[in-house]
């Protein structure tokens, strides 16, 4: 009877079920949309969810990353993305620095956070993912050392007169 009572509820009932289910039957019945999607403004039918009847049904998004994908650019676009992000981290793991280590890392958590969520947005998160994506694609910096990428990173701005040292 608290503040969290309709939070507690909601989190016990199942909805996502359902909109993957409209998802897939809606694209079944137009299988060329599956290859190339529907566009930026595209949008899939979706029924009541969960006994909810909606006002529109037809929604524009869908939670899990890799059917957003579909659903605006098709299988098409998310080959697309998905080669891109899986040559980049393959890059990345094979660097000798542990700076692009880790942006391979950063790209493995996205591509594990796209199967629940991981919808695409214009945040800082995104700007780190396409910044990791670059770092990993250069073959300059896949060569450095540790000791190479600290000393381009940290170099000295100013020269401290030989009395304070």
């Amino acid at each position: 009877n608290g503040v969290f009572s309709k939070i507690s509820e909601r989190a016990s009932s199942n909805t996502r079920e359902y909109v993957v289910f409209h998802f897939v039957a809606d694209f079944s019945t137009a299988p060329t949309d599956l290859i190339w999607g529907r566009g930026m403004e595209g949008t899939y039918a979706c029924g009541g969810i969960a006994g909810q009847e909606l006002e529109d049904d037809q929604r524009n998004v869908i939670e899990c990353g890799y059917l957003q994908n579909i659903l605006k650019g098709g299988i098409i676009y998310l080959l697309l993305y998905l080669s891109l992000f899986i040559y980049a981290m393959t890059q990345g793991f094979r660097s000798h620095n542990r700076l692009l280590q880790a942006c391979a890392w950063i790209l493995l958590i996205q591509m594990v956070e796209m199967i629940g969520f991981g919808l695409h947005t214009l945040n800082v998160k995104a700007l780190l993912l396409w910044m990791a994506v670059a770092l990993c694609l250069q073959q300059d910096m896949k060569e450095k050392t540790d000791e190479e990428v600290k000393e381009m990173i940290y170099e000295p701005k100013f020269e401290f007169p030989k009395w304070v040292q």
